[in-house]
């Protein structure tokens, strides 16, 4: 998520009073976690989709930030980061179509004949009772409540899983005298990264409703 994150660290705080206030802040924003756990929207399902879509963009433009205290590890961080920038520069697999970002001049898999579709952010599944919106190693999934509101929740994606590694043949390196074979990395399985590395991200969350409410 492209966002203007704090920590709480001295490394980031020129002063005590900002610690405190930093801190307050996060207490505040503790109890609205909490409060999205079971929170429904008002808004239809179709109108939260389009909102949230727009919300999305508009933070990628920088047309709009959200402070949101992040009470997490450097190395932690730093994972995050790795997975959702590999996620971003290769793309990934999802029901036989690939998800590439226009940045992409290549597949990573040479044999690949899914149907490709290119974007900064994807529109995954889209019915009358479900929405999932995939921004790297991040999901948006929208799911119509009974009473006609919406649930939105936020998974990341914490490991990849990759398709079986492919082997072909380096004939540039048979005539250079190298071995012959090439090894070329499997894709990114999106649904199995997603069913057995995805866990709900709470500040993820709170990140879309500060900029729903804006």
């Amino acid at each position: 998520m492209i966002a203007r994150i704090l920590l709480l660290s001295l490394v980031f705080l020129s002063s005590c009073g900002s610690l405190k206030e930093l801190e307050k802040q996060e207490e505040v924003q503790s109890k609205d976690r909490k409060k999205l756990e079971k929170f429904i929207y008002s808004e239809k399902l179709d109108v939260l989709k389009e909102r949230v879509l727009k919300a999305l963009n508009e933070l990628k433009d920088g047309k709009k930030s959200s402070n949101v205290v992040i009470n997490k590890s450097m190395a932690v961080l730093q994972r995050e980061k790795e997975i959702d920038t590999l996620m971003k520069e290769q793309g990934f697999l999802y029901k036989n179509n690939y998800y590439i970002n226009p940045r992409i001049k290549f597949l990573p898999t040479a044999t690949i004949k899914e149907t490709v579709t290119q974007g900064e952010v994807h529109l995954l599944e889209d019915t009358n009772t479900r929405v999932i919106i995939a921004d790297g190693a991040l999901s948006y999934e929208l799911i119509k409540t009974e009473k006609g509101g919406t649930q939105l929740h936020v998974y990341r994606i914490n490991r990849i899983v990759r398709s079986k590694t492919k082997v072909g043949v380096d004939w540039w390196g048979v005539f250079g005298g190298k071995l012959p074979f090439l090894l070329k990395k499997g894709a990114i399985l999106w649904e199995k990264s997603r069913e057995f590395h995805g866990a709900r991200d709470r500040y993820a969350e709170l990140e879309i409703h500060y900029l729903l409410k804006a």
